[in-house]
């Protein structure tokens, strides 16, 4: 720097080091399991994606494969240097049995496209059933009928063609979200059938 200053001209020394330009993303966390989840039913996991480099990094359409993995949020970012975002990934079976399948984010960053392990399972949800107990008759006895109703004052059905000697009987002819009457009676060995027990009413979920 030049001047009319005594001992111009002014030095003045400069240095630096020039960074290759760095695009790299990083996904927390690097796989997502969704348990066991009963088919039809959902569940929505976030993971974070970072920019780890030195550069923006944009992504691309972030793609799903996979039976009932969709995604949200990852499409269409620009990420500074260490700047993160949210995307969410829902799973929801249709089918029971293991699933799996993977999130892939395409970007201009060097491990273009990241992918993200996808993994769950659907189950079945068990039939309904009403499972009945009774105290065994103090009378000599070769078996039970259990009977069944829609309403408090029938009609009701027998559910057993022939008497069974246990002192309990699972109804799995039920459905869901319906309201249904009992009544047991018991049979002597002359086939002579006893008054209806107490009735008893089951509220089926």
């Amino acid at each position: 720097m030049s001047s009319n200053a005594t001992g111009s001209p002014l030095i003045v020394s400069l240095s630096g080091t020039g960074l290759a330009a760095t695009h790299q993303l990083s996904a927390s966390p690097t796989s997502l399991n969704f348990g066991s989840l009963k088919v039809g039913s959902s569940v929505t996991l976030n993971l974070t994606l970072t920019n780890t480099g030195n550069s923006d990094v944009t992504t691309n359409s972030v793609t799903v494969s996979g039976s009932g993995f969709t995604e949200s949020g990852g499409s269409n970012l620009t990420l500074t240097p260490s700047q993160a975002a949210t995307i969410s990934v829902t799973y929801k079976p249709t089918i029971a049995g293991s699933g799996s399948g993977s999130l892939s984010i395409p970007s201009n960053a060097q491990n273009s496209p990241l992918v993200v392990p996808l993994s769950g399972t659907g189950t079945q949800s068990a039939p309904p059933s009403v499972a009945l107990n009774w105290n065994p008759s103090t009378s000599q006895v070769i078996g039970y009928y259990v009977y069944r109703g829609t309403g408090p004052t029938g009609p009701y059905t027998k559910l057993n063609p022939s008497p069974d000697s246990a002192t309990s009987y699972t109804d799995a002819t039920v459905a869901q979200n319906q309201t249904y009457y009992y009544y047991v009676t018991s049979v002597n060995s002359s086939n002579v059938e006893s008054a209806p027990s107490t009735q008893v009413t089951v509220q089926v979920p």
